[in-house]
C-alpha cells in the first residue's frame, strides 16, 4: 500500500491483494499479486490504519510502501513499512496503468503544495 505523505492528509494510492504461502520449503512465497478496490468496509478500515501507522511512526514527506494483513476477528495488522521507497518497478507499471499517475509524480505534486 503506497502512501505519499505530505501535510496535511497523507494519500493512499493503491490497494493490492497478496497470495502468499509456503513452497519448496520457502516460507513465504508469492503465487500473486493483484489490484483490488479500494471500496467497503475492510478497505476503509485497512486505510485508516495505514494513515494511523505513518502518524505514529511521525513520518509526512515522501511515498511509503507498507503491507497490512487483515486478520479475522481483529482486523488490520502492519507487516512492513518501508519509508521513503515505492515497491519496485513492477508496482510503477501497474500503478500507471491502473491509476494513470505514478507515486513518484504524485509525492512532487504534494511536495510543490508544501515546500520545505
Amino acid at each position: 500500500m503506497p502512501c505519499p505523505c505530505a501535510l496535511p492528509l497523507p494519500k493512499v494510492l493503491a490497494l493490492w491483494r497478496y497470495d502468499k504461502g509456503e513452497a519448496n520449503g520457502a516460507p513465504f512465497i508469492y503465487f500473486g499479486i493483484e489490484p483490488t478496490a479500494a471500496a467497503g468496509p475492510r478497505a476503509a478500515a485497512i486505510c485508516a490504519y495505514a494513515v494511523a501507522v505513518l502518524d505514529a511512526l511521525c513520518w509526512r514527506w515522501g511515498p511509503v510502501h507498507m503491507e497490512v494483513m487483515w486478520v479475522e476477528g481483529r482486523g488490520p495488522v502492519l507487516i512492513e513499512a518501508n519509508c521513503g521507497r515505492l515497491n519496485g518497478e513492477e508496482f510503477k507499471t501497474i500503478a500507471e496503468a491502473h491509476r494513470g499517475r505514478l507515486g513518484l509524480s504524485l509525492t512532487r505534486a504534494l511536495w510543490s503544495l508544501h515546500p520545505l
